[in-house]
């Protein structure tokens, strides 16, 4: 029993410096970029400065709140900084989207698990870029009774049957079939942060909601995210 109660209290110890800890490092993170900040100012880089201040603004509610839920308000005030700091570092040939205002207002506190639309956004811009062509991403939203749908659609390179098939039988059944030998690095690249999203999206609402992949008629990839009302 003595030892349990030491092994318990070391335990305790342990958690209470790393919730410590997690206290100190943004402090530490913000300092930094503060600095260098100000030395991009005093070089005259200007871009620099202002992505710099864009990176502070997306990082803040990271660290601010250790929930894994907040509401859809919040996530795409949160998507929104991420695409500013996207359009800064491509310039015009990306466009991204966001159209906000199809949300019914009385979904504006709709609870989603946090950082689910940013891994999208980013699958599409490392993933859909193709020369001399300018990346089109749009986010919407639908309603229909207790199902809320959001599309992420791109006009870019699209995805290989295969590998869209295989992560759509993965999202469906966690356990589907293994992973393509020759195909191991491809659905990776494309599908790790997806994987790990529409697992989120089922321990919340259930097995019947996640991601789907699609191909839009005119090319590209639509990733379409189910969630319950």
């Amino acid at each position: 029993l003595l030892l349990q109660k030491g092994k318990n209290e070391k335990e305790t110890l342990l958690l209470e410096m790393r919730n410590l800890q997690s206290q100190i490092d943004p402090h530490f993170i913000y300092n930094s970029i503060a600095s260098i900040r100000w030395m991009a100012i005093f070089a005259g880089a200007d871009k620099v400065s202002d992505m710099l201040i864009v990176l502070s603004n997306l990082l803040r509610p990271i660290f601010n709140d250790w929930t894994l839920v907040w509401s859809i308000s919040e996530e795409l005030n949160f998507t929104e900084n991420y695409v500013k700091l996207i359009h800064m570092r491509y310039g015009d040939s990306i466009d991204i989207k966001i159209h906000k205002n199809l949300l019914p207002d009385d979904l504006d506190t709709f609870q989603i698990p946090r950082f689910t639309l940013q891994p999208l956004l980013e699958n599409s811009c490392e993933h859909g870029m193709q020369p001399e062509q300018q990346l089109e991403i749009a986010v919407s939203m639908a309603c229909d009774g207790d199902l809320l749908t959001i599309r992420v659609v791109d006009n870019g390179a699209g995805m290989r049957p295969d590998t869209m098939e295989w992560l759509n039988a993965r999202f469906a059944d966690p356990v589907s079939e293994p992973l393509p030998q020759m195909r191991k690095s491809v659905v990776h690249s494309h599908g790790i942060g997806m994987i790990n999203i529409n697992r989120r999206l089922k321990l919340q609402y259930g097995e019947a909601y996640g991601l789907r992949l699609s191909t839009p008629e005119n090319g590209g990839t639509c990733v379409e995210v189910r969630l319950r009302v």
